[in-house]
């Protein structure tokens, strides 16, 4: 029987024997086009070899249609060189199969996808309800993955997972409820009763409150989870995170992170933890990132929690710059207040900078500033006056970038508003300003700025603005 390629495609779907034929019709193409390598073109023979890789997958798709374990199974092929293919396959479990049906289901496609005569690679990855692992040819790796995703499925404990990488099997998974430990525990349980113990995972509770990684071979993080209970004991979380090496904790109030701290570095010596444990206990609005100091922490904490609109405090380190304190705002307004405070008390010393964010979702305008002591611990001030600039939406300052987003204007009118950028800027700032998104110009802030083939982007003439900020008054 005579076909061409397209319709060998299409019956395929018709039936068992259909395909039986037409497989073998396209094994004696693929042998005729090898026996015929010397007598065509090259050309010719990559499309050939073309062909040949498309029939790879659609017997593959035609032979699991039918499976009644599989609820669908996609394939697409990719010509990485030529005449150099892959596949990538996902398979999608049906829900009524057992787990036993669901093990064989998956055998049979490792089967299918590595047996000699196949060509290859294959990148197959199963899904199950929420779940998703990868396929490898490892037989008894796909058994365990599978029968531990197929448990957790069936279970009310775990709400969805996925394996990242088949070799170090890091995975990430979600708990049905809001207790990350209890989850993690049942997790621990069913990955030993089904043989995956060498995984590095993560298990977060719905609420997002809890994460709990492990260390590698599921080997729970005791130390971590030895303050976790303590803890527990001296009131309720806002947010933790429990690691082999860390555990971070944040406690609903301050009051119940004092009360918490005693109990928990107990806790934590006792379990045996390592010299070099990080450990962390901060309430409320505060959090601390282990190993910094908490006491200027705390000062600060005791005068900016009580202004109105700071909705978080936030210590931690760059190697860069070193520690400081990020505040969170619910406005413009209170950022500035905050920053004012903070620059107020002897307890922010102990801090490189002073970071203040006002979110998109709280403000119409977005705020970020960066303030230093050198600068004048004024960047949100200066930030919140660039803010108030018609048509502005984004704002973010520090000692080496001003940076502002405008919905409007652009071209001449963008001149009207040069000497208010020049106001608040920075002498040797990195200047850029964004209309809707699109960069329009880029320069360093001086009393004079020479106007260049960099100053004005994407076809903006930075002429008018350049002449009106050199005409304003002189940068302080």
């Amino acid at each position: 029987m005579t076909r061409t390629p397209a319709a060998a495609s299409t019956s395929v779907q018709h039936g068992v024997s259909e395909h039986r034929i037409a497989s073998r019709a396209r094994r004696v193409l693929r042998k005729m086009t090898a026996s015929a390598v010397l007598a065509v073109t090259a050309g010719a023979s990559l499309t050939a070899c073309g062909l040949g890789q498309r029939y790879e997958a659609d017997d593959l798709k035609a032979a699991f249609a039918s499976d009644p374990a599989f609820a669908w199974v996609e394939v697409s092929s990719n010509q990485n060189l030529p005449g150099m293919w892959s596949y990538d396959v996902t398979a999608r479990l049906a829900p009524s199969a057992s787990r036993d049906e669901t093990v064989a289901a998956v055998e049979r496609l490792r089967a299918y996808m590595h047996a000699p005569e196949r060509d290859g690679p294959w990148f197959a990855q199963a899904q199950a309800d929420g779940f998703e692992w990868p396929v490898t040819s490892d037989a008894a790796r796909n058994a365990g993955m599978t029968a531990f995703a197929v448990d957790l499925r069936d279970g009310d404990v775990i709400d969805s997972g996925r394996f990242v990488d088949g070799t170090t099997l890091e995975s990430s998974f979600v708990a049905t409820g809001d207790d990350a430990v209890a989850a993690f525990s049942h997790l621990v349980e069913t990955a030993a009763r089904d043989g995956v113990v060498d995984a590095v995972v993560s298990v977060t509770d719905r609420s997002g409150t809890g994460v709990v990684v492990s260390g590698a071979r599921l080997a729970a993080p005791a130390a971590a989870l030895a303050a976790h209970a303590a803890a527990s004991t001296a009131g309720s979380f806002a947010a933790y995170e429990l690691e082999p090496d860390r555990a971070v904790l944040r406690m609903s109030s301050r009051a119940e992170a004092r009360a918490a701290q005693p109990l928990v570095t107990e806790a934590v010596a006792r379990s045996g933890a390592p010299a070099d444990f990080a450990l962390s206990v901060s309430g409320g609005i505060l959090s601390i990132e282990p190993g910094l100091d908490p006491i200027p922490a705390e000062q600060m904490a005791d005068v900016l929690e009580r202004v109105p609109g700071v909705t978080a405090l936030r210590v931690d380190r760059t190697p860069t710059t070193g520690d400081y304190l990020e505040i969170g705002a619910s406005s413009i307004e209170a950022a500035v207040t905050a920053e004012r405070v903070a620059a107020s008390r002897p307890a922010v010393a102990a801090y490189a900078h002073v970071n203040l964010v006002v979110p998109a979702a709280s403000s119409p305008v977005e705020l970020v500033a960066y303030s230093f002591p050198a600068s004048g611990f004024d960047a949100a001030a200066r930030a919140s006056r660039l803010a108030a600039i018609q048509g502005a939406t984004s704002v973010s300052h520090s000692p080496t970038n001003l940076e502002l987003g405008l919905s409007a204007p652009r071209d001449a009118t963008l001149a009207s508003i040069a000497p208010a950028i020049k106001a608040q800027a920075l002498r040797g700032q990195t200047v850029s300003v964004r209309v809707g998104g699109t960069g329009v110009l880029v320069f360093e802030a001086q009393d004079s700025v020479v106007l260049d083939d960099d100053t004005g982007r994407n076809d903006f003439d930075a002429r008018p603005f350049v002449d009106a900020w050199n005409a304003a008054p002189a940068m302080t």
